[in-house]
């Protein structure tokens, strides 16, 4: 009976820790047979995969810092995916399959660090401005 309600909850768990950076078979990770991280890049390289573009600043200006700080984080996550994949691909003396994806989320790193540079310096003068203001009333 125990059998039968496993594979319905092997679907609802999220990865988590040091399980996001590898694609381990989900046996092992629920209590089958131990096995070694499985990357399978030649599989992955004959696959289709479609992947969005990189964040523009015109589209970050809109953002909130909230939203801005998430989508960090998330490129944050990927890159350091992304890393992972590359380190294991080359200690396997495999091609990094789609390496334009690392170049996609440095972009949009790079964007969102302008942004918030460019939010960093508005401020800056908005607090100077002010400063002067209540020194000359």
């Amino acid at each position: 009976m125990i059998r039968r309600t496993l594979p319905a909850f092997k679907r609802n768990v999220p990865f988590k820790g040091l399980e996001e950076f590898f694609h381990i078979a989900s046996d092992a990770i629920y209590g089958g047979p131990v096995s070694a991280p499985s990357l399978s890049a030649s599989e992955k390289a004959q696959e289709v995969m479609v992947t969005g573009r990189a964040w523009r600043c015109e589209e970050l200006r809109k953002k909130s810092f909230e939203d801005l700080h998430k989508l960090w984080y998330v490129l944050y996550k990927e890159r350091n995916r992304l890393l992972t994949e590359r380190q294991a691909c080359r200690r396997n003396n495999m091609v990094m399959p789609h390496p334009e994806r690392s170049t996609k989320v440095r972009k949009s790193m790079a964007a969102i660090k302008t942004v918030v540079g460019e939010r960093n310096i508005i401020f800056k003068q908005t607090q100077a401005k002010q400063n002067n203001e209540k020194a000359g009333v």
